[in-house]
């Protein structure tokens, strides 16, 4: 989430719990921010909402930030080394992956192509 939106966030805390940050500590709002703008917003406040209609006291940053998870990047990026595996045991998925990159070496050397 960006600045504004992690305001949001904190405005709305204060909002439901009006002791919230109530001593004006700069330095637990900064902290505040900073980790708020590492989550996902709609689903931080889904959150929020969600804790505010159960809970009397104030949330911890735990209890509301969302942040997406890393498996969704890491899968793909285990889908693509998978790809490159299988190519690689493969003789001639291998060797069209060979001639592949030995054209592409040749057009990044200002060289010209075959085809």
């Amino acid at each position: 989430m960006d600045k504004e939106e992690a305001k949001t966030v904190i405005r709305t805390i204060r909002a439901y719990y009006p002791n919230f940050m109530a001593d004006n500590d700069r330095e637990v709002a900064r902290i505040w921010m900073y980790k708020l703008m590492k989550g996902n917003f709609e689903m931080t406040m889904a959150k929020l909402d969600h804790y505010a209609e159960k809970e009397t006291f104030a949330p911890k940053l735990a209890h509301i930030l969302y942040i997406e998870p890393k498996e969704k990047v890491d899968s793909e990026m285990i889908a693509s080394i998978e790809q490159v595996e299988r190519e690689k045991s493969d003789p001639e998925l291998s060797r069209q992956r060979d001639e592949k990159l030995k054209k592409l070496s040749v057009l990044l050397k200002g060289g010209a192509s075959d085809e």
